[in-house]
Formats: structure tokens, sequence, C-alpha cells
């Protein structure tokens, strides 16, 4: 042991002692030093010097490997692995509660997605589709943006006998919301509607984002041929916030007579 001060042999120590937890480490690193500081300071009250003092204490202790053996058999190793599964269950918790849906990193992730991804909502708008238009306009509305994705007509017949009117076409449109704060939740889009008409949704959420970072909704809307401009309309508390046009290019619609 010679050449060793006392923190190194109590580090010599405590390398034999896997068992310990972190605070069994540290009481037995303390109880090391005052043997030491006590031994080391009776040494030098008989006249000798400091560092000859240390290292006859530290000698006197006997072999650190021994020691840590003896230390580390009388130590039962069930707390030990009681606090590693506490640290792994909390790990895993806080790994849970980050990424479930609603969570901070959901949310930012869904919000990133919505804003940067060519095709955010990954799904056919409509089998029987006449035009369908990818485009990315948007619109702010608060806090919040409003992403036109996709919109496309199709044929269906309708009628409005109280306007007095018919139509042979369905307008559906793709959007989605996010906040400019990817770490906040998006804003319902549910208040959209077209042309002063109201939508409806296609089928459930056509989206993984409900509730989260982003809000998205196919909304079909009944709409009267050649009419070159769709206005949407949002207003998810029922007052017009926002407004945004989509051109329909009939020529390009393949049954349209």
């Amino acid at each position: 042991m010679t050449g060793m001060d006392g923190q190194e042999f109590c580090q010599a120590v405590l390398v034999h002692i896997p068992r310990a937890t972190a605070a069994e480490r540290e009481a037995i690193r303390q109880e090391l030093l005052e043997h030491l500081e006590d031994h080391q300071e009776a040494l030098e009250a008989g006249g000798m010097d400091e560092a000859a003092a240390q290292e006859r204490a530290v000698a006197a202790m006997g072999d650190a490997g021994e020691i840590g053996r003896q230390w580390n058999q009388r130590l039962s190793p069930l707390w030990l692995w009681v606090g590693r599964l506490c640290k792994g269950a909390a790990i895993v918790l806080l790994v849970v509660l980050l990424i479930r849906p609603g969570s901070i990193l959901a949310c930012a992730a869904d919000n990133l997605q919505a804003r940067w991804r060519d095709d955010p909502v990954e799904s056919a708008i409509h089998p029987d589709a006449v035009w369908i238009k990818e485009m990315d306009l948007r619109v702010q509305l608060h806090d919040q943006v409003i992403r036109i994705h996709r919109v496309a007509l199709v044929e269906d017949d309708w009628t409005d006998s109280q306007a007095n009117r018919q139509g042979v076409y369905q307008l559906y449109v793709q959007a989605l919301s996010y906040a400019q704060n990817p770490l906040r939740p998006a804003l319902s889009i549910w208040g959209m509607c077209c042309n002063g008409e109201d939508g409806k949704q296609v089928g459930a959420s056509l989206s993984p984002y409900n509730l989260r970072g982003a809000d998205a909704r196919t909304m079909a809307f009944p709409l009267e041929e050649g009419i070159p401009t769709a206005v949407l309309t949002f207003a998810p508390y029922g007052q017009a916030f926002a407004t945004l046009s989509l051109p329909i290019n009939w020529e390009e619609v393949s049954h349209a007579s």
C-alpha cells in the first residue's frame, strides 16, 4: 500500500463492493476515512511527520481487495436490485409519458410532420374522384396554421330544395391544422365550411393526428358545376376567423359536361 493516500485506498476498497448502493458506498468511504484519519492523527501526535503517518495508517489497514470482498459478502444484493428496478421503471414511465398521444414529444413530431411532409395525410381522398389536385395552401388563424393538402371533385347528384338548386359534384378537401409553437396541441378544424355550406367528415378521421400536434380532416361539400373558386371558411368557435380560396379547374375534370 506504499504511496497510496486515504482517498485512493478507499476507492481501491470500493472497487470490490459491487453490491453496495450509491448511499452505502458513500457511507463505507466515510467510515474508512475516519479510521485512517484517527490513526494518522495518533501517529502524528507521537512525533511522526504527516506523510509518513499517512503511509503508515494506510498500510495498517491491510489489503484493500480483501477488505472490500469481506464487506461485499455482508451486503445483501436485494436493495441494490430493488434500486435498479425502480430506476428502470422510472425511465420507462418517463419515456411513455413523453411519447404517448398528447405528450410534448408526440405533439412536436406531429406538428413537424404536418409542416414539412409532402404528403402529411397518407390516405386516398376518394376512389371515384374525377379531379384531384395536390397543393400546399396555408392560412394563419391566431397561433394556428391551417394547411390544405389535397382537394378533389367527386360526382354525386344532390338537390337543395329549399334553395331551389341542384348539383352533381362534391368537393373533397383534406385539411389539417398545427400550432406555430410545435410543443402546443393543434386546434380542431371542425368548423370548416365551403361557399357557406357546412361540410361532412368523410368516414373516420383519415390521419393519425387526432387530438395531438396536428388535427387532420377530410371534409366533403356540395358544389355546383362551373363555380371557378371554392372559398373555405374556418370558424372553429362559430365565428369566421380565416378564409382561403381554392381555384377549381373544370377543364381538367374528366367527367365534366
